[in-house]
């Protein structure tokens, strides 16, 4: 059987045949209608950003007239919104984009760095970024203020290498810290270098330093890093403090004497919260000892708290060896715990205070 299909009439009939030249001009018209079709497109598309760009203008003029943004700091804000492919908007409203901003800016090397510091500076006052709130993420170590504890950590082990430090000098361009006791030793400027922060209600911040631009006897001038690991919030705010913890053990494997006659003990807490303390003292108890501890914090006492050994680290001073041990509350009353928990966020905006009015004069 013959599979052709038929048709009813001669298609050379009925559908014009072209010549070369006719379908050159089709080929030819089929483009045209392609380009302008992109063409459109891209007209469309350019004045829709250009109608939404002159909205988000507006209602950054309107935003820099609330903060009192003089011309030359809106048109610095444009600056580093070009570059970083951002809004100006959201350089003025967001820390994040802010601190990308000013790094980013800076990294260009463009024009005369001391007096975009000065703008920088201006700037952050203005937008309120001057000092991160209790909670709030950090993003760059420009966001950090003068008095405020940091580790230095040189090398790469960060639990022998970590010096307490506090910030005793800070701008747009470095920043110094100084050792709280003794001195750095010799420090080896091509080592790994970074700075861990404590920040309240948010968490642990660990900085790669980029460069040690100045080191002395006991200070140390870093360039600034947006560069940054962060570890999980802590659920206490921690406090410093100097105070005197009375305990006894009810479990010490390693040195079963210690639980002998209800020996009584004492060391230095030298931080608190309401999760647990931390105990610095000449003798080394072992992970996992467990104890009772009274002690007096805030004009209020503190009595039979059971607690246990997490972690312990020895620290080396100029004149003895002392041993930091991390103690964790097991069985505290509530009520006990709350009140402890009033006392320590009452030390703690003393403490913020106190650095702030620091930092005005």
């Amino acid at each position: 059987m013959n599979n052709q299909r038929v048709y009813p009439f001669p298609l050379s009939d009925h559908w014009p045949t072209l010549s070369d030249n006719e379908l050159k001009l089709f080929a030819f018209c089929i483009i045209l209608i392609f380009v302008c079709a992109v063409f459109y497109w891209r007209y469309r598309n350019s004045k829709i950003h250009k109608q939404q760009n002159a909205m988000w203008n507006e209602i950054f003029n309107k935003t820099a007239a609330e903060l009192d943004l003089t011309q030359e700091e809106s048109s610095f804000v444009g600056k580093m919104a070009k570059i970083i492919n951002k809004n100006p908007l959201d350089i003025v409203s967001t820390p994040y984009a802010f601190e990308l901003g000013i790094h980013s800016y800076l990294e260009q090397g463009k024009g005369e760095k001391s007096l975009a510091a000065k703008l920088i500076e201006q700037l952050r006052l203005k937008c309120g970024f001057d000092r991160p709130a209790p909670g709030q993420p950090i993003f760059s170590t420009r966001a950090l203020t003068e008095m405020q504890a940091v580790s230095l950590v040189l090398g790469s082990s960060e639990e022998e290498g970590r010096h307490p430090c506090r910030i005793s000098y800070k701008d747009e361009l470095a920043f110094s810290l100084e050792k709280n006791d003794g001195d750095f030793g010799t420090i080896d400027r091509q080592a790994k270098v970074s700075i861990v922060i404590q920040q309240p209600g948010d968490g642990e911040y660990t900085f790669d330093i980029p460069g040690i631009l100045e080191a002395g006897y006991n200070t140390v001038k870093l360039s600034h890093s947006i560069k940054f690991k962060r570890k999980q919030v802590r659920e206490h705010i921690r406090v410093e403090t100097q105070m005197i913890a009375k305990f006894r053990f009810i479990k010490a494997s390693k040195v079963p004497d210690r639980l002998s006659g209800g020996a009584r003990f004492s060391a230095t807490v030298v931080d608190v919260s309401g999760g647990g303390i931390a105990l610095q003292s000449e003798e080394k108890y072992d992970t996992g000892d467990c104890m009772i501890l009274s002690f007096t914090f805030a004009g209020e006492s503190f009595y039979g708290i059971k607690g246990t050994v997490l972690r312990v680290k020895e620290r080396k001073s100029d004149s003895a060896v002392l041993f930091m041990h991390q103690i964790k509350f097991l069985e505290i009353d509530e009520s006990l715990r709350e009140k402890l928990i009033r006392k320590v966020f009452s030390k703690h905006r003393e403490d913020v205070e106190w650095q702030r009015s620091v930092g005005r004069r």
